[in-house]
């Protein structure tokens, strides 16, 4: 490898090994990691290498951005084959369907079926999951272990590398938790869900999808709904973005929202910038853009200007999707509960949907997904984010292109740090506070 001291090529070769994981990672119908061909850039000679280079006042940003990200593809390409393992576990028939469905399906294609079913029948197909959860959690298990070892495996050249969240992260998750499960509790005795005496698992797991509220929004989940939403703030920019996989509830929208955010967070991002300038590993700024897009789904005025409901009905839909929303922060803060500590499943299952999950998913649910950090700081960042747009341009800055302008702004640095005195636990908790009860 020749040694990388020219960084503006560096760079490149940074961004088009990025390219090329994203696109094994979508399918991981490889059998070799494509950063087997980008060793340069994933590799520790080249961390080692740029740790030494004299920073000058020029590329001092340049030198900060490329260090993670030399990092980062040295363990996703080390990573690759237990990656990919537990892709094949997901995806693997494995569990036959309730309902006499000849045909076994696997453990991701029936998460999702339970996901969808009635309340009556949720916990039921869950119950049914539980059942045919031990073969698969073994698969996570295993491939846990294999990316410990690699883990392992960079500490002996870098000691402080880790890819699991920070105890601080941890300990932000553990005190949103705390803070809101009276509200939760509350928001859910309000929701009306529950005809009488204790809530049931397929309950409170419906709870968190708003489902009452989906008559409000298109038929059909599509990206052209989005294109034509802020088609004049986007003109020239080149959004890619996942459709995500249908779920019974205002959520999906939400979801879809989330995603829009966050592929406009990076396409506003100035191609004259450098890659490791312009984005982050951890790409937290572009969680903030998903959550700050995401809420759109649970505004008020969002509801009346864009889906044309009545000042009534958009309170009424956007504090059901609100409450989906807490739903979803929770269980992001319990990701990394249970990342640390995952023999709690049963309390903190029970906290998030009133009973608790089953024992026997230990280990199968909820498995850990790249970015489940940033995410939850990001919620943390979400309500400051939202009150300066709000205070700036009005609370439908999302019709306003000078809020555009604005984020557009914003996007010339990857804004990768997280202030906890902004992005506390209590001020999102009473961000939600005055959302539902307010």
């Amino acid at each position: 490898m020749s040694a990388p001291t020219d960084l503006t090529s560096l760079d490149r070769m940074v961004e088009q090994a990025v390219v090329a994981e994203e696109r094994a990672a979508r399918t991981f119908e490889d059998a070799e990691s494509p950063l087997e061909a980008h060793r340069t850039v994933s590799g520790l000679r080249a961390i080692e290498l740029v740790a030494t280079l004299p920073a000058s006042l020029l590329d001092a940003d340049l030198v900060r951005g490329m260090s993670p990200w030399l990092v980062r593809l040295l363990y996703l390409r080390l990573s690759y084959p237990a990656r990919r393992t537990l892709n094949e576990a997901k995806r693997a028939p494995l569990v036959r369907p309730l309902g006499g469905e000849a045909r076994l399906c696997s453990w991701e294609e029936t998460f999702h079926a339970a996901l969808t079913e009635p309340a009556p029948r949720v916990g039921e197909w869950f119950d049914h999951l539980a059942m045919a959860a031990r073969p698969f959690a073994d698969r996570v298990r295993e491939v846990e272990s294999r990316l410990g070892e690699v883990e392992s495996r960079i500490r002996e050249k870098l000691p402080t590398f880790t890819e699991r969240p920070s105890p601080g992260s941890r300990a932000l998750a553990q005190d949103f938790l705390a803070r809101t499960d009276g509200m939760h509790r509350e928001a859910f005795a309000r929701g009306g869900l529950v005809k009488g005496g204790e809530p049931t698992l397929g309950e409170g797991i419906v709870h968190g999808f708003a489902r009452e509220a989906t008559p409000s929004f298109p038929s059909r989940l599509t990206n052209r709904w989005l294109e034509e939403l802020f088609q004049v703030h986007t003109k020239g920019l080149t959004l890619r973005f996942a459709l995500p996989r249908a779920v019974a509830g205002a959520s999906s929208f939400a979801l879809l929202l989330a995603n829009f955010g966050r592929a406009l967070r990076r396409a506003l991002a100035p191609r004259t910038l450098p890659f490791v300038v312009r984005r982050s590993p951890k790409d937290l700024d572009g969680e903030r853009f998903a959550a700050l897009f995401g809420a759109l789904a649970a505004s008020a005025a969002f509801h009346r200007r864009v889906l044309g409901t009545s000042p009534d009905r958009a309170r009424s839909d956007a504090r059901c999707v609100m409450r989906a929303l807490l739903c979803e922060a929770r269980l992001s803060a319990a990701r990394l509960v249970l990342a640390h500590e995952p023999e709690a499943l049963e309390d903190v299952t029970r906290r998030l949907f009133q009973r608790p999950m089953p024992e026997a998913l230990r280990g199968a649910w909820p498995l850990a997904r790249p970015g489940d950090e940033s995410r939850f700081l990001a919620y943390l960042d979400g309500p400051p984010l939202d009150q300066e747009l709000v205070e700036l341009f009005g609370d439908d800055w999302f019709k306003n292109p000078r809020a555009f302008e604005w984020m557009r702004a914003r996007a010339t640095s990857a804004a990768d740090t997280f202030d906890e005195a902004k992005g506390a636990p209590e001020s999102l908790a009473k961000f939600f506070e005055r959302a539902l009860f307010g």
